[in-house]
């Protein structure tokens, strides 16, 4: 039977590398959630619009990318914190030698559960596990998070990243 080997201070490289991450995300979307389309009155121009930010500035295109990037950020923030919680968990010789594979797959799952938002989000559909791919278009974006770090559907705009909390996907 095969066992499982763990590099404590691994998982805490992969923790930081993740994280570092997050500063770009929460960047594009605080740009993002900038945008604003003043068109013309013409059909065209009105079109424009209500395809970049919904007809009463309230969805659209910018709006599917908000909500994907706070997926995004969701799920990085959920895959550095269970690296991180791996590290502290298997520290020690003793505990790393009774980590089974089931406990690592277990401290990802909020993670793909935002990564799946994600695709939805954008229009797509998470893979089923074993099944090879995504499907078509979704016809709708997903709901808040429900775990720890999930992001905030109204609320006063982006928190900086403290612990863990999301920025809200909420459009300015």
């Amino acid at each position: 039977m095969g066992s499982t080997s763990v590099d404590t201070p691994s998982l805490d490289v992969v923790a930081r590398n993740i994280e570092s991450l997050k500063a770009p995300v929460k960047d594009a979307m605080d740009r993002l959630r900038q945008v604003r389309v003043a068109p013309g009155s013409f059909y065209d121009a009105d079109q424009l619009k209500t395809k970049t930010v919904g007809a009463n500035a309230d969805g659209g295109l910018k709006d599917q990318m908000v909500k994907a990037l706070s997926d995004l950020y969701n799920g990085l923030t959920d895959v550095s914190d269970a690296m991180r919680t791996a590290s502290r968990n298997y520290s020690t010789a003793e505990e790393a030698n009774g980590m089974k594979a089931a406990d690592l797959r277990k401290s990802i799952e909020r993670a793909q559960a935002d990564f799946g938002a994600m695709l939805k989000d954008t229009g797509g559909a998470p893979a089923v596990p074993g099944a090879g791919g995504g499907s078509g278009p979704s016809t709708g974006g997903s709901g808040p998070s429900t775990g720890g770090s999930g992001p905030s559907t109204g609320g006063s705009g982006p928190s900086p990243s403290t612990g863990g909390s999301a920025p809200s996907t909420e459009a300015a």
